[in-house]
């Protein structure tokens, strides 16, 4: 006799789970059924596809690993939202370490655009708080004007060297002081 789950959330917490323990290979219907103890047409009531299924589970990661970590962006410096972002990635390719590198390939073809959908969203929130913290940065950016570069510029210089550094599991003390020479 299957078991009933309380909700949805509950199915995605497990979908989660399926993918930290055995990656995103093994995320479908079926063994997500098997890894919740329920029927597949109980999933399927959730979600009516494969596509929706890993869209909300990747959602679902990716909130687990920014969205839950509080972070005030407005009352800390540029470089500490910067080693907010670090630690959050670390966590994040922690526990899903193919995570970063993989989950737009999990999308089939024609639903990549879903996956990029989701991961632009949660960049966007993300360099709208780093643009927040570079704002109130008591900095005085002097060599950011001298050197002619924005603010949306060094945001994304920032993030792209911070997951391409965390992907390759490398360190960011580097980056972090060329960046500090640009808004001090």
């Amino acid at each position: 006799m299957f078991k009933k789950l309380e909700s949805k959330e509950d199915i995605l917490i497990c979908a989660v789970q399926l993918v930290k323990e055995e990656g995103f290979g093994q995320l479908n219907i079926r063994s997500l059924a098997a890894a919740c103890d329920v029927s597949t047409g109980t999933i399927y009531n959730y979600f009516p596809s494969k596509q929706e299924l890993v869209a909300e589970t990747v959602e679902t990661i990716w909130r687990g690993v920014f969205h839950d970590q509080n972070c005030a962006f407005d009352k800390i410096s540029f470089i500490d939202a910067i080693e907010w972002f670090e630690k959050c990635v670390r966590k994040g390719t922690n526990e899903f370490p193919e995570f970063l590198s993989q989950h737009n390939q999990v999308f089939m073809k024609k639903e990549k655009k879903t996956g990029k959908k989701i991961m632009d969203e949660y960049f966007e929130h993300i360099q709208q708080g780093l643009s927040l913290a570079l704002r109130n940065d008591v900095g005085s950016k002097k060599n950011m004007i001298e050197a002619n570069i924005s603010e949306d510029e060094l945001i994304s210089f920032t993030l792209s060297n911070m997951i391409s550094n965390a992907q390759k599991n490398q360190d960011t003390k580097t980056l972090k002081k060329v960046i500090e020479s640009l808004i001090r």
